[in-house]
């Protein structure tokens, strides 16, 4: 079995920490990096030492030998500044890719509409980031399902995107919670209370693995089979009416130079 660490690099700053990790078996790791400039970064996380801790803890899990990249979440405040990570995350760690993601509006950012980003306005900062990391020589890994009409991420030759929830992917909490994916706080059952088979095909399981969650303007697109509706955490918070009210209007919004906002201030 391959043990893989996801982490914000806090901990492993500490080099003894990081030699007991490569001694148990540690595979490898992915640690989030949110900018190259340390202010935001500490601003993004809330941690006015993060930063310092977190490129201390990618040199340490390197040179443990633990295949290590960096993943950052793109959010409002480091949207306009992902170029110069890259080159960043290179030259500082001779990193040969890294992974990047779109903010999900859940926990914290549920509530903190000045940090989410919207599928309409994706296309516009991914494309520029994928085109510098190309010519630079780093590979560029893109991990968030979006509807295809929007960003089709099999035309960029990042590979095809959609949401695995109770399909390819599940998550387990302390208390037993089965989580459809990392990110949801609600559990679909209880393993101290129920079998896993039992909940694996119950109807909540079955809602998801059935992407039952798709938003009526999708059910009709010829793309749905790839993407699947995007994330159903995106339309949980954002409301599908939304995403009808951005494929009718996105054009206009990029012209007025405020794309992503709709004139109520939704995000879309």
């Amino acid at each position: 079995m391959r043990t893989n660490l996801i982490t914000n690099g806090v901990r492993s700053s500490d080099k003894e920490l990081v030699k007991k990790f490569a001694g148990a078996g540690l595979h490898s790791a992915q640690v989030s990096l949110e900018s190259h400039d340390e202010l935001l970064h500490n601003r993004i996380t809330g941690n006015s030492s993060a930063y310092k801790n977190t490129v201390a803890a990618i040199h340490n899990l390197k040179q443990a030998g633990i295949h290590t990249h960096t993943n950052t979440t793109i959010c409002r405040w480091n949207r306009d500044h992902l170029i110069p990570l890259v080159k960043f995350v290179k030259n500082e760690f001779d990193a040969k890719y890294l992974s990047m993601n779109m903010i999900i509006a859940t926990g914290i950012a549920k509530d903190n509409e000045n940090v989410n980003i919207g599928y309409s306005s994706i296309s516009s900062i991914i494309e520029p980031v994928l085109k510098y990391s190309e010519e630079t020589g780093i590979k560029f890994v893109w991990y968030s399902p979006t509807p295809y009409c929007m960003f089709n991420p099999v035309d960029h030759n990042l590979g095809s995107k959609s949401c695995a929830c109770v399909s390819g992917l599940l998550s387990i909490n302390p208390a037993g919670d089965v989580l459809p994916c990392s990110s949801y706080s609600k559990g679909i059952g209880n393993l101290l209370k129920s079998s896993f088979s039992s909940i694996w095909n119950s109807d909540e399981a079955l809602y998801f693995r059935e992407k039952r969650y798709i938003p009526p303007v999708c059910k009709k697109c010829s793309m749905k089979i790839l993407c699947k509706g995007a994330c159903p955490l995106y339309w949980e918070n954002a409301g599908s009416g939304n995403f009808i009210w951005s494929l009718e209007n996105r054009l206009r919004l990029k012209t007025r130079g405020v794309d992503g906002v709709e004139p109520s201030g939704e995000v879309l």
